[in-house]
């Protein structure tokens, strides 16, 4: 409960110290192969993160993001409306989207499913165990 969200907090205060992406264009713009094998090594390195520290509710959200991000990648432009939206997105787009993505699970979760202890519960169970 404390090192992930330390991080998540560390991270968002140092990206505005770096170069990136400043002048909103596309992700997939210019450098696009060299920008993906980036993209991979950060997914990777933090979903392996994510299994270390058993942190499966912010995961799930990581997992989608990065599969929608990849998605935009790999898929032929002009093929419809809501997959070159996806392609004309910035990198900060997709970092705020993954930021969404994980504080409204998080909230989900610590809303409905966690009991005494904060112990995993289901929501129409009337006690933990």
């Amino acid at each position: 409960g404390i090192i992930i969200p330390t991080l998540v907090v560390i991270a968002l205060v140092v990206i505005p110290y770096f170069n990136v992406n400043v002048s909103g264009e596309p992700l997939w713009a210019s450098h696009s192969v060299r920008r993906f094998r980036v993209v991979e090594i950060v997914i990777v390195a933090l979903s392996a993160l994510l299994v270390v520290f058993q942190a499966w509710t912010v995961l799930a959200p990581t997992v989608i993001v990065a599969g929608l991000l990849l998605f935009s990648y790999f898929a032929a432009p002009g093929k419809s409306p809501r997959v070159e939206y996806l392609r004309t997105r910035p990198m900060s787009w997709w970092v705020m989207t993954w930021f969404i993505c994980v504080a409204v699970i998080l909230t989900l979760v610590g809303t409905y499913f966690r009991g005494p202890g904060w112990s995993w519960v289901w929501p129409w169970r009337l006690h933990a165990g």
